[in-house]
C-alpha cells in the first residue's frame, strides 16, 4: 500500500526530543513519503533531527492548532498528488511510542476492508461537557482520536473528503479543534457511508471509561499491544481529572508497566516531560511519594559514597537528638558541620565526637557573609566529592512562642531523613532503582499555621524562585507550588546538582537565592528542586512508615475541617457545631 504521512510538531521552545526520532524511525519504514509540519518555533538541532525523515518541512504560524496546521499541509501536497497515494496517514506528536512495532499494526489494518481508521478511540456519551457549543450533534458521538487517523482508497479521493478541509472553520481554541474536527469527523464521515475501525477495540471499558488511552492504558497494553501511550498521561492537569476516572492510578501502573514489561525507553519519557513540563504536574500524574520502612533495608546497599551536611545556629541543638546522631555514627557517614559561630561548633562538636562521629570537616559561617551562602558554597563542594549528600538543618527560628513548633519541624526532617540505618539504606535503594530521581525531600509541615502555605508554598520566595527558573529555563507556574526541601533536610544524588554547583562558582552572596526569608521556605531551597530537574531528574517526598500515619491522618484532619466549613448541611445543629469548633480552633492558635 502506498503511504503519504503529515505529521504535525509543537512544542514550546521548539525541541524535537528523542522520542520524536524514535517515533518516526518506525512510522517512516511504512511511508512512502512524509510531509512534517511545526507550528512555532523550531531549534537548528530539531530541524536537523526532523530533515533526517523528510525534505518536505514546513515551519509555520502557531495558529488553527493541529487542524489547521494538517490543512496547511494538505494544501502544500495538493491533491493531485495525494490522489496517488493509496493511503493518507495524519499523525502527531502528543504520543510515545511505538510501544510495540508499528509493523504489526499495519499488518492487522491492512487486511480489514476500511474506508478510514485509527488506533484509539474515545467513547460515545450524552453529555459533550465543555464541547456543548462547538459540536454539531446533540450528543458526544464515539470518535477515532485524531493523533493519528488514516484514511483510504475512495474516501481519500472522495468530494466529502476534500470539502471537510475547504471549508474548515478558523480555529482560535481548542475546544473548536476537538468540536469542529476530532469530535466530529468519525460521525460525519460515517454518515456518508464510509466505514471505519480502530485498531485497538476498547469496546470492553466503555461502560467504565470514556477515553481509555488516558484512564487505563495499561488495558489497552496488555489485552492489545497498544503501539502507542498519551504523552500527557505523565503531566495531566488538572489533577482532577485522574480522580473523576479513578483514584489516580492510571499513570503510576503505566509507567511501571512500560519499565518492567515493555522495550521501550522510559528514558524518552524523562528526558521530555523533564524538559517540558512542570515538576508538580508529573510528581502528581506519577505519584511521585514513596513510603520507606526504618525497621528493615530491604537491601543492603554500600553507603561509602555518602556523606552528611549539618547545619547550626545555636548551643545544645544536638543534645536532645542523640537517638539520629548514633545513625550517622553507627553508618561513619563522614560529617560536614557548618555553624553559626565558634561557640555553637564547639559544642556540637563536643556532642559529635563523644559519639564517635566521624568528623570529617567543621566550618564557620564569615560574619559578613549569608549564612545561606555558606551553606549553597559547602554543598556545591560536598556535591563534587561525594556519590551522595544529605543536609540536615538544626537553626531554630524564634518566631513561634511555642517551642514545639520549631521543635515539631525539625522532627519531620529527622524522622524523614535519617531516622535509623535502615531507613538511609532504603533511601540509597530508592535512587538505585529509580536513576532520574535527583533529589528526596521530607513531607511539607501542616502543623500550627504552616497549614496556611499549603498550595503557596513559593510563600516569599516566588520572586526569585522565578528568576532562577528563566535562568535555567525550567517550565515555572507560581500556582503550583515547590517540591523542595523545607527546613532544608533531604538527600539528593550529587549529579542532579551539577547546575547548582555551576551556578554557586559564579555567583556572590548578593544573588537573589539568599535573600532574607523569615521561615522554613528559604529561596535557597526552595530553588533546589529547579537545578535539579534543569539536570533531569526528578524530585520526589519520601516519609517513613511510621511517620507515614501521622501524616495521613494530618491530611485526613484538614480535609474533613475545609469540608465541614464549606459544605451544605441540612441541619442547624451542624452549622452550630461547626461555628463552635471554629471558635475553639481560633481561641487555641491564637
Amino acid at each position: 500500500m502506498k503511504r503519504l504521512g503529515i505529521f504535525f510538531f509543537y512544542d514550546e521552545n521548539g525541541v524535537a526530543d528523542d522520542y520524536i526520532d524514535y517515533l518516526l524511525k518506525d512510522m517512516s519504514r511504512h511511508l512512502n513519503q512524509l510531509v512534517i509540519v511545526v507550528n512555532g518555533l523550531l531549534t537548528p538541532d530539531s530541524r536537523k533531527k526532523l530533515k533526517q525523515y523528510s525534505d518536505r518541512l514546513i515551519v509555520r504560524e502557531n495558529k488553527g492548532f493541529d487542524v489547521w496546521a494538517y490543512k496547511e499541509a494538505i494544501e502544500f501536497v495538493g491533491w493531485e498528488e495525494i490522489y496517488t497515494f493509496d493511503e493518507l496517514i495524519l499523525f502527531n506528536f502528543t504520543n510515545f511510542g511505538p510501544i510495540y512495532p508499528f509493523q504489526e499494526m499495519f499488518s492487522e489494518m491492512e487486511n480489514r476492508d476500511l474506508d478510514f481508521w485509527g488506533i484509539t478511540k474515545f467513547h460515545s456519551r450524552k453529555n459533550k461537557g465543555y464541547l456543548d457549543k462547538y459540536i454539531c450533534y446533540d450528543f458526544l458521538p464515539e470518535y477515532i482520536q485524531s493523533h493519528f487517523l488514516a484514511v483510504r482508497g475512495k474516501m481519500l479521493k472522495s468530494y466529502e473528503f476534500k470539502q471537510h478541509w475547504e471549508t474548515m472553520k478558523p480555529i482560535v481554541r481548542h475546544a473548536e479543534a476537538v468540536g469542529f474536527h476530532e469530535a466530529i469527523f468519525t460521525q460525519k464521515f460515517s454518515d456518508y457511508g464510509f466505514r471505519w475501525d480502530v485498531y485497538v477495540n476498547s469496546d470492553f471499558l466503555k461502560e467504565s471509561c470514556d477515553y481509555p488511552l488516558m484512564w487505563q492504558p495499561v488495558e489497552l497494553l496488555k489485552h492489545h499491544r497498544c503501539p502507542i501511550v498519551k504523552r500527557e498521561s505523565f503531566f495531566y492537569q488538572p489533577y482532577l481529572g485522574f480522580l473523576y476516572n479513578g483514584t489516580g492510578e492510571a499513570t503510576l501502573e503505566l509507567y511501571q508497566y512500560l519499565r518492567d514489561h515493555t522495550d521501550y525507553d522510559v528514558n524518552l519519557i524523562w528526558d521530555n516531560i523533564l524538559r517540558s513540563s512542570n515538576m508538580l504536574d508529573i510528581k502528581r500524574s506519577m505519584q511521585l511519594e514513596y513510603v520507606l520502612p526504618a525497621d528493615y533495608a530491604k537491601t543492603v546497599s554500600d553507603h561509602t559514597g555518602l556523606a552528611v551536611l549539618i547545619c547550626l545556629t545555636e548551643k545544645n541543638c544536638l543534645s536532645k537528638y542523640s537517638d539520629y546522631v548514633k545513625v550517622l555514627s553507627e553508618m561513619e557517614i563522614p560529617i560536614f558541620l557548618l555553624s553559626e559561630s565558634q561557640t555553637v561548633q564547639d559544642d556540637a562538636q563536643t556532642i559529635l565526637l563523644d559519639h564517635q562521629c566521624n568528623m570529617a570537616r567543621c566550618v564557620i559561617a564569615e560574619e559578613e557573609k549569608s549564612f545561606y551562602y555558606s551553606y549553597a558554597k559547602l554543598l556545591a563542594e560536598l556535591a563534587g566529592q561525594y556519590d551522595y549528600v544529605g543536609s540536615i538543618n538544626f537553626t531554630i527560628e524564634k518566631i513561634h512562642q511555642i517551642g514545639g513548633v520549631e521543635e515539631a519541624n525539625i522532627y519531620i526532617g529527622l524522622e524523614n531523613t535519617i531516622k535509623s540505618k535502615e531507613y538511609i539504606l532504603n533511601i540509597l535503594s530508592l535512587f538505585s532503582e529509580n536513576p532520574r530521581l535527583g533529589i528526596v525531600v521530607p513531607p511539607t509541615p501542616l502543623h500550627a499555621d504552616y497549614s496556611k502555605f499549603v498550595a503557596r508554598e513559593w510563600a516569599d520566595s516566588l520572586p526569585a524562585a522565578e528568576k532562577v527558573a528563566s535562568q535555567l529555563q525550567v517550565p515555572f507556574d507560581k500556582i503550583k507550588p515547590a517540591i523542595s526541601p523545607y527546613k532544608g533536610f533531604f538527600w539528593c544524588r550529587s549529579n542532579a546538582l551539577k547546575s547548582f554547583t555551576e551556578y554557586i562558582d559564579h555567583i556572590d552572596q548578593e544573588d537573589v537565592l539568599f535573600q532574607e526569608n523569615h521561615s522554613i521556605f528559604s529561596v535557597l531551597h526552595s530553588c533546589l528542586s529547579l537545578f535539579v530537574q534543569n539536570q533531569k531528574f526528578y524530585a520526589a517526598q519520601a516519609m517513613s512508615t511510621s511517620y507515614a500515619a501521622i501524616e495521613i491522618n494530618n491530611l485526613r484532619f484538614h480535609l474533613e475541617e475545609i469540608k465541614l466549613g464549606t459544605m451544605p448541611f441540612s441541619s442547624g445543629k451542624h452549622l452550630i457545631d461547626i461555628k463552635n469548633r471554629i471558635t475553639a480552633n481560633k481561641a487555641i492558635f491564637k
